[in-house]
Formats: structure tokens, C-alpha cells, sequence
């Protein structure tokens, strides 16, 4: 007999927060189990309660933005332990692809190596905040409405299980994601690009529109100073720095 199951574990970059957490918002109130590391879990626990809910839940959702991989390239960057710890697994990966992001980058290419280049084969997601409803619809009757009976699950500890209720508790007390909210992050990763690609103002542009919509997020100001400083705006930059210092909010900086 086929089997399914509702557990859920999601992987993501925190310049992607609001996008995850809108995730798991909408696949909690609709009866799925789903972690997420939603604030500071303690240090001398943080990876033994990561790895332990990725062989405890089936299904493992991975948001990638152009920004997501880029540390990857790191062995110890958590975001690729937790990619491979799943692989290893064997737990039914679903790439959720942010605007901007495509396997085929050469960026993209370069941090896929080795047992993470199997993660471009799986059957990814695009989500779209205008298209969010509808993308998450389908991402629970098609991509985790399969079958799971070859899934092996193994029981979390008594420890784990103790602060993984402490995050689902936080995460459940979190006011529910804003459309602007998941716009604004599009607009930080248009701005991520173009400062890659080294075309400053249309950068400086996104990262402006991004500041208007959600103006305490000191990723953005930082990404602004360096900006300016390779540009050798350092007045802008000085301002910039200061910006991100004033607005430090541990929930938003990166994983």
C-alpha cells in the first residue's frame, strides 16, 4: 500500500526568511508537521537538532535564491550539511526556486559539486509572491502527496524532540507573512545579482526599494556598504554600515 506522510523539514538562507516562514505557515495551518529553525536554538545543540529532524521528517524543502548557495562552496556551511544530510537520507527533496535563481548559472554549477550536484535533478518548484496561493497548492497535492514507503524515519531524542516543540512554539506565535514582505525579498535578491554582475546602480536601485518596504534589515544595509566601498562612495558607505548596525536583528541575519 502506498503511504504518505505530513513531516516536513525546511532549509533556507535567513535573506530568505519571510519566504520560508510564509512556507511553513501555510503547510502548518493546512495539518503538516514542519520545522524550521525559526530563532537561536543553543549553540552546543544546533546541529544535532537539525540533522535529527531531517531523519525524522520525509520531506525536506529547500528554498534556493540567487543568494542561497553561495557559501556552499564552504564543506562546513550549514546549508549544504543539511542538503547532503538529506541526500544520505534519502528524504524527498523539493527545491523551492526563488525568482533570479537557475541551476544552469555558472555560479550555480560551481558550488554544485561532488554528491550536492544531484540537487539540479531534483523536480524543483518556482514560487512567485504574486503566484504564492497557487505554488503552494501545488506543492502539497503533487510534490509531497507521493509515495514515502521506501522513507525510513528515525525517532527523534528526548533532548531534540524538547527544543524542536520550543521552535514549532516560537514559529506558531510569528504574525502572519505579508505579501510586501515576500516582495521585498525579490527585490534583495534582483539587488544580490546585479552586484554580482557588477552593475552597481541598478543594485543600488533594488536595494533602495527593498529599504522601503522593510527598512530594519541590516543584510541590506551591509550589502550597501560594500557596494559604495568598492565604489569608493565611502560617505554612502559609512552610512550604510551604520544602518546595518543600528538595525542588527538576529532572525534576519544569515544562516
Amino acid at each position: 500500500m502506498p503511504r504518505t506522510e505530513k513531516t516536513v523539514f525546511i532549509s533556507y538562507r535567513r535573506t530568505n526568511y519571510w519566504t520560508a516562514l510564509a512556507v511553513y505557515q501555510d503547510l502548518t495551518t493546512r495539518g503538516f508537521d514542519v520545522f524550521i529553525d525559526y530563532q537561536n536554538i543553543r549553540s552546543g545543540d544546533f546541529e544535532k537538532v537539525i540533522i535529527e529532524n531531517i531523519k525524522w521528517r520525509t520531506h525536506f524543502l529547500v528554498i534556493l535564491s540567487p543568494s542561497a548557495l553561495e557559501r556552499c562552496i564552504n564543506i562546513n556551511d550549514l546549508m549544504r550539511r543539511e542538503i547532503e544530510s538529506a541526500l544520505d537520507e534519502g528524504r524527498n527533496i523539493v527545491p523551492l526556486i526563488m525568482e533570479g535563481f537557475d541551476f544552469g548559472s555558472p555560479d550555480v554549477i560551481r558550488v554544485l559539486t561532488g554528491k550536492l550536484a544531484s540537487l539540479s535533478r531534483k523536480n524543483g518548484l518556482r514560487i512567485m509572491p504574486d503566484f504564492f496561493s497557487e505554488a503552494m497548492e501545488r506543492l502539497r497535492k503533487e510534490y509531497l502527496n507521493v509515495d514515502v514507503s521506501g522513507i525510513t524515519l528515525q525517532p527523534l531524542s528526548i533532548e531534540t524532540r524538547e527544543l524542536t516543540n520550543a521552535e514549532i512554539s516560537s514559529a506558531n506565535e510569528a504574525e502572519p507573512v505579508k505579501p510586501i514582505q515576500l516582495t521585498a525579498e525579490e527585490w534583495f535578491e534582483r539587488g544580490y545579482v546585479f552586484q554580482r554582475d557588477k552593475r552597481f546602480d541598478e543594485a543600488i536601485r533594488c536595494y533602495n526599494e527593498f529599504i522601503q518596504l522593510e527598512p530594519d534589515v541590516s543584510t541590506t544595509y551591509n550589502n550597501l556598504g560594500v557596494l559604495f566601498t568598492d565604489l569608493e562612495r565611502f560617505a554612502e558607505a559609512e552610512e550604510a554600515y551604520r544602518n546595518a548596525i543600528a538595525g542588527f536583528n538576529p532572525t534576519n541575519t544569515c544562516a
